[in-house]
Formats: C-alpha cells, structure tokens, sequence
C-alpha cells in the first residue's frame, strides 16, 4: 500500500477513502472487508468477527496516535464533522505519518471515522 499523502495537510488519498467508505457503507461492512484481508480463521470465526477482533487488538495502539493528534481534535471541536471522507483521510495521514503498519491503514481509518473521533478519544480529550 503506497502512503499517498497530501505534504500540507497530512490527508491520505481521498479517491481511495471514497471508494471505500462507498463500499463498505457501515461498521460491520468495514471488519468485514479487514477480516477477509485477514484470511481465513482457524478458529471458524466470520469475517466480520475475526475483522472486529483484529481491530479491537490494535486499538491501543492506533488510539494514542489519533487522539494525541491536535489537528484532528481541533477539526473535531471546531467543525461539524459529518464529512467521513475528510476525517478518515485525515485519520489515514496521521497513521502513515505514525509509521503505523499491521493493518490496512484505510480500512482502519474508515472505521475509526464511522465509529467517530469523539467517541474514540473521549477520554483523551476529556479535559
């Protein structure tokens, strides 16, 4: 996967985002699409749960690197944020930017969008 990112504003490829977001229009579309990426499950599981699994496991380590991005936050209390496509591309810079590897990066960055930044950095950006 190339990290295509625009230098000014840490966006990802948002052709790519679209196409996904389009795809797979909901969350469960979204680990679904990861856990067939995954392969098949030894343990039997579907797609869509070994997708969830897999994500739910690498979320400690995606949600300091999203949360702690000030950019992100201040799109976040400044806009509506409906847009999925902006908030994941930019979720998607900021991991690339992160050197964040293990995971399609676009894939988890489209269901960061659809579960929604204040929902995943609630704590953090508590105060």
């Amino acid at each position: 996967m190339s990290s295509r990112t625009n230098d000014h504003t840490g966006q990802y490829d948002e052709s790519q985002i679209k196409a996904t977001l389009a795809t797979y229009p909901d969350v469960e579309e979204l680990y679904a699409a990861l856990g067939r990426e995954l392969g098949a499950s030894a343990t039997g599981e579907d797609p869509a749960t070994r997708g969830e699994n897999a994500f739910r496991r690498i979320l400690p380590d995606i949600r300091p690197i999203v949360c702690g991005n000030e950019h992100l936050r201040r799109y976040c209390s400044d806009a509506d944020y409906s847009d999925a496509t902006s908030v994941a591309g930019m979720i998607a810079g900021t991991l690339v930017a992160a050197h964040f590897s293990g995971l399609n990066v676009v894939l988890c960055a489209c269901i960061i969008a659809r579960m929604g930044l204040r929902t995943l950095c609630a704590e953090a950006w508590r105060n």
